[in-house]
């Protein structure tokens, strides 16, 4: 969910995920994808993902594995690749993802439809620290870069998480207000970027096997 903007906003966002285990260390999985805002316009489109372990967080020093994924919306295409590290220090878990997302966005001007290109770089660094063995609580840092082509902006977010994990279900929530915006193409409103960005973003995770 995000919320926030120079006017009146909610969005939320919704995704549908069946995961199949390929055998190995490789795994992919298809979303449906739903994003309604309290205007009323609803976005349906379909994503597919494909992630590789290359190595393992408990048998070497760090855990690394690579994301890829390919989301078709009715007016935009994004190809997106992720480098996955993460390493458990004791009671502690640190996570780091490093993100490049390449996309593609149809608008209708007049009788004619135009295409633009972003691009967008994004940091994510995670630290989380073990209650029990079904519980973490910790906190969540996002940078996010956009240009399209020019630069549109660099915006900071950082917030807490939590997670429970059972050995069937498993649940995480995040908490993400906009701390400031290093740089934006347009105005700003007491430092943050409420044309690109909302103030916060809600998130909740949760998934089952079967």
């Amino acid at each position: 969910m995000e919320s926030g903007k120079e006017e009146y906003y909610r969005k939320l966002l919704q995704r549908v995920e069946f995961e199949i285990g390929l055998g190995g260390n490789v795994q992919t999985a298809f979303y449906l994808n739903v994003d309604q805002e309290f205007n009323g316009s609803v976005d349906i489109g379909f994503s597919n993902e494909w992630k590789w372990k290359l190595l393992d967080p408990v048998a070497n020093i760090v855990g690394l594995g690579l994301y890829g994924e390919l989301t078709l919306e009715p007016h935009e295409t994004e190809i997106e690749g992720k480098i996955l590290i993460d390493k458990q220090t004791g009671a502690f878990l640190h996570a780091v993802n490093i993100v490049v997302e390449q996309g593609w966005e149809q608008e209708l001007e007049g009788s004619e439809i135009e295409t633009e290109t972003f691009t967008e770089a994004q940091l994510h660094y995670a630290l989380a620290y073990r209650i029990n063995p079904t519980v973490h609580i910790g906190f969540e840092s996002l940078l996010r870069n956009e240009w399209a082509p020019e630069k549109e902006y660099s915006n900071l977010f950082a917030g807490p998480c939590f997670s429970f994990a059972s050995e069937n279900f498993w649940i995480n929530g995040t908490f993400l207000p906009q701390i400031t915006s290093l740089y934006s193409a347009d105005e700003t409103s007491n430092g943050l970027d409420l044309i690109h960005h909302s103030k916060f973003e809600a998130r909740v995770l949760f998934s089952f096997m079967f």
